[in-house]
């Protein structure tokens, strides 16, 4: 039997210690719809001994190094560690849990009985995430909710109850946060009135100096063949937003080493934010200088850390590696509608540049603002008898009032 591309799945997960994968990992699904080009790269030394037959000698092979990336669509729920990778920031919030959590009745207690609405919020050292969607169960009489556990997330460690016997109106159970693989089961005296459940939870995420790794896995399922690459960092993402397209990036990575198991890596598997669609470009908000702009076309977002491999003697494989300087620059276009635009980019004057975007459910977005931009280049040719485009190279700079270069809010407002 050969390999196909059909047949292939991507897990990762963040590593604790680079390039060392977790003992008994749950890794998380990652949905890849085009192009995945990993590989594992040698350097090449040559002998340069001189023989009198004009031969080579010997070669030897070097440093390793994983380098390539992948393309994926932007997904809520499914592009968080990436960004926080590129980004050596930190998410201030938890995401929600991705789905209603799993009811059932346990024989307990001496209670009538009665419908029960139950809602679950992850927590990590952040805090606390927004709600998931509700469940409801009808309790007979002598019977307690039990509430199974949510699945394992990575860094998220508990988890929160609530619940009530109407719709809408969920309060804290939980006298303190469950720990994930433990059920929650209602004590035999009834549900508590407690705490208001969080609602609409914004978390941000902005540029910082955190180093993060993964371990990943392509698995060809098929044929049982497993590649896993360790040592994995985040080097660049590019965002690209164009009109009737479904909103994509491209991650590249730089990477410690490549092994070829017989079998998968993980233990357990989590496929986190399967019920999102991927965000398109027929919604969102994009803001210019603080005001909306209606014209563009399309917009660039390039996200470079200039990771670069720490060798050294003894091993064939990087030590660690070193951050470089973040450089954060991107393109917009539009029509041609007026000069605004131009005069910015003639004068040298800053700007800022803020775009969100959202699938569905509508209710979920990710929103960037860049709050001090200035434009390399700007350009407004007559190339054709039919609309007019301009086009504007933009690099964004530290906002010392903001304490950042970029921003990224995520939303289930």
């Amino acid at each position: 039997m050969l390999a196909t591309g059909s047949r292939t799945q991507f897990l990762y997960i963040p590593e604790s210690v680079f390039g060392a994968t977790p003992s008994a990992p749950n890794m998380q699904f990652l949905s890849i719809p085009s192009a995945e080009k990993l590989k594992l790269e040698q350097s090449t030394l040559v002998s340069k001994i001189i023989r009198s037959d004009r031969q080579i000698d010997d070669v030897r092979l070097g440093n390793y190094k994983v380098s390539g990336g992948w393309d994926q669509e932007i997904i809520y729920g499914q592009f968080d560690f990436m960004l926080q990778s590129v980004l050596g920031g930190a998410w201030s919030l938890p995401l929600p849990p991705d789905a209603a959590p799993t009811l059932s009745a346990v024989t307990a207690g001496a209670l009538t009985g009665g419908p029960v609405f139950v809602k679950i919020t992850y927590l990590n050292a952040g805090g606390e995430s927004g709600p998931s969607a509700e469940a409801t169960i009808t309790l007979a009489a002598n019977k307690v909710l039990s509430v199974a556990s949510p699945p394992p997330r990575q860094g998220y460690t508990t988890y929160n109850v609530y619940a009530s016997a109407t719709t809408g109106t969920e309060t804290l159970q939980s006298l303190a946060p469950v720990a994930i693989g433990t059920a929650w089961q209602e004590p035999n005296s009834g549900l508590v009135s407690g705490a208001a459940l969080p609602s609409v939870v914004a978390a941000t995420l902005q540029n910082g100096t955190n180093k993060y790794s993964l371990a990943f896995e392509a698995g060809h399922v098929d044929i049982g063949q497993y590649l896993l690459y360790n040592g994995v960092t985040i080097d660049s993402l590019a965002i690209d937003i164009k009109p009737n397209k479904i909103n994509s990036a491209g991650v590249t990575v730089l990477g410690q080493a490549l092994a070829v198991p017989s079998g998968t890596s993980a233990a357990t598997t989590t496929n986190v934010a399967n019920s999102n669609s991927p965000m398109d470009a027929f919604s969102g908000v994009l803001k210019e200088g603080g005001s909306a702009i209606g014209y563009l076309t399309g917009v660039k977002l390039d996200l470079k850390n200039g990771d670069e491999a720490a060798n050294v003697l003894g091993s064939r494989t990087m030590l660690d590696y070193f951050q470089g300087r973040l450089e954060v620059t991107g393109e917009i276009t539009g029509w041609f509608e007026d000069g605004t635009l131009l005069t910015k980019w003639i004068n040298g004057t800053e700007s800022s540049l803020e775009f969100s975007m959202w699938g569905t459910p509508t209710n979920k977005t990710l929103d960037f603002l860049l709050p001090r931009t200035k434009y390399l280049s700007g350009e407004a040719p007559t190339n054709t008898e039919k609309g007019i485009t301009q086009t504007f190279k933009f690099q964004a700079l530290y906002s010392s009032s903001s304490g950042y270069t970029v921003l990224v809010t995520r939303s289930n407002n």
